[in-house]
């Protein structure tokens, strides 16, 4: 390669890196911390632990944190429950493994042994979209101390396909700082408002909801391409993952909604109710992927039938 072409490919790769450090460090500020953080494998892991009761454990999806839960799921439930809700390995303020850090198994194996070290004892997991791949993970290679596992729009089957060119380059050390610099310049200000309100779709979205999530955080360039390498490489590990569901006898409830264009309702809770004897399957008419914002009466029913706490 020429001088004439190396040198300003060393350029660009100096200006993404301090612009991205620029970026982290005004999102971080913006979205600070808050909860607290407990060591595991010699990682952090951000959580919030609330309330008191049976517990109940709550897993993200993708492009998200645990913001997600605390914008209304956590308060609401904490009046009848201990509601401990984690950032996923790499997301949020949780670190991510040297090796693994995409496969559902292993995010489920440290959130497991985070919760321990909290003495969360039994619990209901409930995980929503990614989280549902996790969710599903952990009631498979922990099932001792689950109560029940919840999947919310959950990802729990192969679908035969990637996440597609952008999450593969995305993923990629190469040329995944260039296309994050690029999503970063993007998705700002009233874009990034308005990005996060379609994925309602096609319900309403909800006033606050996109203003707290702090999506900023999702795009800081270590955290942009972990949720690229866990999107991308999910298919490979749930048709691993799926071939064990057989294996599953607490109780599960599949709640999806079927206008959910993001992950498939006939694709993963159809199949999912199909293959465990164990599981329910409620289906919302007319609700898209963010079933547990738009639906949580529904939601919460369920989980207090789990954790034995329903009036």
């Amino acid at each position: 390669m020429k001088l004439t072409v190396v040198a300003p490919l060393i350029c660009l790769m100096f200006l993404t890196a301090c612009s991205g450090a620029r970026y982290q460090e005004d999102a971080e500020a913006k979205y600070p911390p808050i909860g607290q953080f407990v060591t595991v494998e010699g990682l952090d892991v951000h959580y919030i632990d609330q309330g008191s009761g049976p517990t109940v454990i709550l897993i993200h999806g993708a492009n998200s944190n645990i913001r997600d839960w605390t914008f209304a799921m956590v308060d609401e439930l904490s009046a009848k429950h201990r509601v401990i809700a984690m950032d996923r390995p790499g997301h949020g303020y949780s670190d991510r493994p040297a090796e693994g850090g995409d496969i559902p198994a292993v995010q489920a194996r440290i959130l497991k042994a985070a919760a321990d070290q909290l003495g969360a004892g039994d619990a209901v997991i409930v995980g929503h979209s990614f989280g549902g791949a996790v969710a599903s993970a952990w009631a498979l290679d922990y099932p001792e101390g689950v109560t029940g596992l919840i999947s919310l729009a959950g990802a729990t089957y192969d679908w035969g396909g990637g996440g597609g060119t952008l999450y593969a380059l995305g993923s990629s050390d190469v040329t995944g700082g260039a296309l994050g610099a690029a999503a970063r310049a993007y998705v700002s200000g009233d874009r990034a408002i308005s990005l996060i309100n379609d994925v309602f779709a096609p319900n309403e979205p909800i006033p606050g909801y996109a203003e707290h999530l702090g999506l900023p955080l999702a795009l800081r360039p270590a955290t942009f391409r972990y949720n690229a390498a866990d999107i991308d490489n999910l298919d490979g590990h749930l048709a691993v993952q799926s071939q064990r569901y057989g294996e599953l006898t607490m109780p599960v409830i599949l709640i999806h909604g079927d206008a959910d264009q993001t992950v498939g309702l006939q694709e993963h809770s159809v199949r999912f109710f199909n293959d465990v004897s164990s599981s329910d399957l409620v289906v919302m008419p007319g609700v898209g992927h963010m079933i547990h914002q738009v639906a949580r009466p529904t939601i919460i029913a369920a989980i207090e039938k789990l954790a034995g706490t329903a009036d």
